[in-house]
């Protein structure tokens, strides 16, 4: 067996991670509106309902730096999740130079 997933199975999986990270986007938007009307319903605001609100927000926004990479943009190589140049192609990070040799 090929312990190599094939190109078909990378995409796959890039397009599932794609379509993964685009769904929770519309979660955590839908949550962020709900704390909204939520904090603004009753005509005053407590801290916790503030913390909430910064909470989700503050989830939206990592979630969106989170955004996953192309299968087309990573490299051919013989692993996949080989080292090039620095460079993991499995998540795209730098990768210390101590650490590759």
């Amino acid at each position: 067996m090929d312990a190599q997933p094939s190109l078909g199975i990378r995409s796959f999986l890039a397009s599932w991670r794609q379509g993964i990270w685009i769904l929770f986007i519309l979660i955590w938007c839908f949550g962020l509106i709900e704390r909204g009307v939520a904090v603004y319903a009753n005509s005053v605001i407590t801290a916790l309902e503030l913390l909430q609100l910064l909470t989700a927000i503050f989830f939206l926004l990592s979630w969106l730096l989170l955004k996953p990479t192309s299968v087309l943009a990573q490299s051919n190589s013989n692993s996949f999740a080989s080292v090039n140049s620095d460079r993991c192609s499995v998540t795209g990070w730098l990768i210390p130079a101590e650490s590759i040799r």
